[in-house]
């Protein structure tokens, strides 16, 4: 549907190859002529009806330079090239405008034709060729300039109002940067951002200082939360969780998206707040229960001056929030309850039978992790060789080193459950977030990434991740 700017100005009225001038206005919108009106100065004070605008147009000596805008906006429309929006997006009219500014087809190669024509005709002695290929040249190229730079302003002001919104997500005061932006608007919409260029210009410098300010206050908020993942993670507790969602945050920062950063971060903090808060019941919890341990040994004869004050130390501190002096303080009195018990071993045999059970239970407890790791094909020689020192000491009765023994293997075995969480991620394996406790029935169950679930009615422990049989390898081998 191209506009030849060598047919007269008489011949495109009529039916020509383009379909005539009149087919070609009369197929945009009453709003798109008077915005090609004012663009190009056509006076529009008596032209009410849609036929009137059309006549107006076709009758302004720049009428072939408006036809080359329209049928640039045109094939923009008709071939779908409309910049799509975000998924279930309502477009407003103004960002319907702006949009339908990026699609506009330009294209200045029709112009540099015709001025190699004009040069051409220029050379060969032929001036009165030479001026039309020329005026035919200026019009194209006048056209597709006001589109290219419609089209770059329009980039800017969405840029911009998208950066405005992220920053008044975050609470930034953008009251300045809405008033530029909303004048800027409003000098594209009447076709007047070329003559304010100093609109669009200032906000966009208005709009990077704010997407910098963002990018910084971003960057402090990492910092804050990494220094307080790292005060949880002295309590003993895993951070994996957080620590993933910090490390997403810096990739969002240096691909230049704040504002999704920032969602991560806020995460992180969710993240490493619950996992304290849940490591803070656990000493808490710890520390009545070693009370009773001290009791227990104290009705069976043991001394136990010593685990008291370490207990008392302890509870200060869980007082005082210092929960990581709290955490080995109360591992000190447990330690010192379970060593004046030993010397008391004849009379507390009933004691020293739950705490080989629970040593016992410490060490089921990771063992599936640890075959996990071994199925991964993760080096797992210092998991099992403290494992089965555990065991040996266990086998002897000795509870106290077994017990040492058995949380030594224990933290070993938890150091692996980094990297088995990610081998498990990048083969698919996901944790249940659901379950029914085989015990009771409930449904309310909790599962672990060290490869367990309990069931927050009865207690009741079971594994939800079992590593393959030695069968089920071989099987695997075989089929390979």
């Amino acid at each position: 549907m191209a506009i030849d700017p060598d047919v007269p100005l008489s011949e495109m009225k009529a039916d020509g190859p383009a379909g005539g001038l009149e087919a070609l206005f009369s197929r945009l919108r009453a709003r798109e002529l008077r915005a090609l009106a004012a663009r190009h100065g056509v006076e529009l004070t008596q032209a009410r009806a849609k036929r009137e605008l059309v006549a107006a147009l076709m009758n302004h000596p720049a009428a072939p330079a408006i036809a080359e805008e329209a049928r640039l906006r045109l094939e923009a429309l008709e071939g779908g090239q409309l910049v799509p929006a975000e998924p279930g997006a309502e477009l407003s009219e103004d960002e319907r405008l702006l949009r339908e500014s990026l699609a506009t087809h330009i294209d200045f190669a029709r112009a540099t034709e015709l001025r190699d024509q004009a040069r051409a005709y220029f050379e060969g002695g032929d001036f009165e060729q030479a001026i039309r290929a020329a005026e035919g040249a200026a019009r194209l190229a006048g056209a597709n300039a006001v589109a290219f730079q419609r089209a770059i302003w329009a980039y800017v002001i969405l840029a911009s109002q998208r950066i405005i919104e992220g920053c008044e997500r975050a609470n930034q005061p953008v009251e300045n940067a809405r008033s530029l932006l909303q004048e800027a608007m409003e000098a594209f919409r009447g076709d007047a951002v070329g003559d304010r260029p100093e609109t669009v210009t200032k906000l966009a410098e208005v709009s990077r200082t704010l997407h910098a300010k963002e990018v910084a206050r971003v960057r402090s908020e990492v910092s804050r939360i990494q220094a307080f993942v790292a005060q949880v993670a002295n309590t003993g507790a895993s951070v994996l969780q957080p620590e993933l969602m910090l490390r997403r945050a810096r990739d969002a920062l240096r691909g230049h998206d704040p504002f999704d950063g920032a969602q991560l971060v806020a995460e992180a903090e969710r993240l490493a707040d619950e996992i304290l808060r849940a490591r803070i019941q656990e000493i808490e919890t710890a520390i009545p229960e070693t009370a009773a341990m001290i009791d227990e040994a104290r009705n069976v004869g043991a001394a136990v001056e010593e685990a008291e004050h370490l207990l008392e130390e302890a509870k200060a501190a869980a007082s005082a929030k210092e929960y990581v002096s709290a955490s080995e303080l109360v591992h000190r009195a447990e330690r010192a309850a379970i060593e004046s018990q030993h010397r008391q071993i004849e009379i507390a045999m009933d004691l020293r039978r739950r705490q080989l059970e629970k040593a016992e239970e410490v060490l089921q407890s990771f063992e599936p992790l640890i075959a996990e790791a071994e199925e991964f094909g993760q080096n797992v020689m210092e998991a099992r060789i403290m494992l089965r020192q555990a065991r040996d000491i266990l086998a002897k009765e000795d509870y106290v080193n077994g017990m040492i023994f058995a949380r030594n293997a224990a933290e070993i075995a938890r150091r692996l459950e980094p990297a088995v969480v990610e081998e498990r991620a990048r083969r698919g394996i996901r944790m249940p977030t659901s379950g029914v406790c085989g015990s009771c029935g409930s449904t309310s169950m909790t599962f672990q990434s060290d490869g367990w679930g309990a069931c927050r009615h009865c207690g009741h422990k079971v594994p939800w991740r079992r590593p393959a049989r030695l069968l089920d390898r071989f099987t695997r081998v075989l089929r390979r």
